[in-house]
């Protein structure tokens, strides 16, 4: 069923495809053509979607596969922080779908996967680069009437872009956060992970529906991050959404394993785990298990955690 065309937040556009390999490779691509961000690229279903190491993502019509290109304006250092951002904007965008006034069961787990009850809901891949701007491009988000139809597949819904050719502009950040929203099925048979969708939960969602809340909702939380200047009210609203302090975990760090608790956030937003002999470890990076979980699955549960918070 085609998506029907979500209102988005001013200087948003959307382009629809029935299918592509990957929305996040689709809006990199975009980028290095110039592109110059607020473009939401969403797909009915994937091919080649992938998670956090190259895992597999299952890409099936009837969830949400869609991608933001932005060009944030900041360092890369900054830029790192946008996992929790998305992470905050997807989960304020269920609950908002649902109408859940108490997300009693629905929490964060570091630094952006959604999860209800331990199963898997959901989840972001921050993917970046730097890229030229197309010469004519509008930096502020302002809209034209032209639309670009060069990727085969493209339905016609695209708001109003400029076909993006490289300028001479020098090459900026581009950063790229892919969602991926269980919302009408979720993969079974994932060993020691679990997965979960809202349909599952008793709650039916279409796509569009979902984005136009996400679209809202990650368009908020990233004008009160602001480039970085808004971090601390980033780190204090996921510690609202996030797993309880006290949760046993595991992190996987390469071919080490920590095992302990979870006690929040530092001040950067790196992962604060005690350890069994009462250690404090700072991680930045890693795979990160629930009391319960035996491993990250090849088949990945959802879009993946970034390789950083």
């Amino acid at each position: 069923m085609p998506l029907v065309t979500p209102r988005l937040p001013q200087g948003y556009r959307i382009a629809h495809f029935a299918e592509l390999a990957s929305t996040n490779s689709t809006a990199l691509a975009r980028a290095q053509r110039g592109e110059a961000g607020r473009l939401w690229i969403v797909a009915d279903s994937q091919s080649g979607g992938r998670g956090r190491a190259g895992r597999r993502w299952q890409s099936r019509p009837g969830n949400l596969h869609a991608s933001l290109l932005i060009r944030p304006g900041c360092s890369l250092e900054r830029a790192l922080e946008l996992p929790l951002v998305g992470g905050i904007a997807a989960f304020d965008a269920v609950r908002q779908v649902v109408r859940w006034p108490h997300a009693n069961g629905l929490y964060l787990k570091w630094p952006n996967d959604i999860l209800w009850d331990g199963a898997k809901l959901g989840g972001i891949l921050l993917e970046s680069t730097t890229a030229p701007e197309s010469a004519t491009a509008p930096r502020n988000g302002v809209l034209g009437d032209v639309h670009s139809t060069e990727d085969s597949g493209q339905t016609a819904i695209e708001g109003a872009g400029q076909a993006a050719t490289p300028g001479d502009r020098k090459g900026s950040l581009a950063v790229v956060l892919g969602f991926g929203i269980n919302l009408a099925w979720h993969p079974e048979g994932l060993g020691g992970a679990r997965a979960t969708s809202l349909a599952a939960l008793g709650h039916h969602v279409s796509p569009d529906v979902m984005l136009a809340a996400l679209a809202a909702s990650l368009s908020r939380w990233l004008g009160l991050w602001n480039r970085g200047a808004g971090f601390a009210l980033i780190r204090h609203a996921w510690l609202a959404r996030g797993m309880a302090p006290g949760s046993p975990i595991t992190v996987k760090l390469g071919a080490r394993t920590v095992f302990g608790v979870f006690e929040g956030l530092d001040v950067c937003g790196a992962l604060l785990l005690r350890d069994e002999s009462g250690a404090r470890h700072h991680i930045s990076a890693g795979d990160v298990l629930l009391e319960g979980q035996r491993g990250a699955p090849e088949q990945a549960l959802g879009q993946g955690t970034s390789a950083r918070a």
